[in-house]
């Protein structure tokens, strides 16, 4: 029993590790997108404006 709960434990840990991993890619990419978003907004209006 007591290996049990310590395995759900050691793997609840590594979930949680993996889970914060992810929310930190997801947050770079985030901020990629809203990066190539802005740049295509200035594309288009320097487009518009020639």
């Amino acid at each position: 029993m007591a290996a049990n709960i310590e395995s759900v434990t050691q793997s609840s840990g590594e979930t949680l590790g993996q889970a914060g991993s992810v929310s930190e890619t997801s947050d770079r990419l985030r901020e990629e997108a809203d990066g190539l978003a802005a740049r295509v907004r200035d594309f288009l209006a320097a487009v518009r404006a020639a």
